[in-house]
């Protein structure tokens, strides 16, 4: 495995920026445990979990997602 040196870049410092380290050194990081949490978040997409963000928002309640969840609303 490379570390930042063999990349010739700096050592990150936040989190996307150690991500896109491990996506350059071909590790794909964990976007499933990495959670955000969320409150009147209201995406426009059709799909029932973007449905189910905008009225949880409407009842104003906070919603914990996935890396990946929240990369896939639109």
């Amino acid at each position: 495995m490379t570390g930042p040196l063999a990349h010739g870049v700096e050592l990150p410092a936040d989190a996307p920026a150690r991500r896109a380290l491990w996506r350059m050194a071909s590790l794909t990081p964990d976007e499933v445990s990495s959670t955000v949490l969320s409150y009147g978040l209201r995406p426009t997409g059709g799909t029932w979990r973007e449905a189910a963000l905008r009225e949880r928002a409407a009842h104003h309640m906070e919603t914990h997602l996935a890396l990946r969840e929240l990369r896939t609303l639109t």
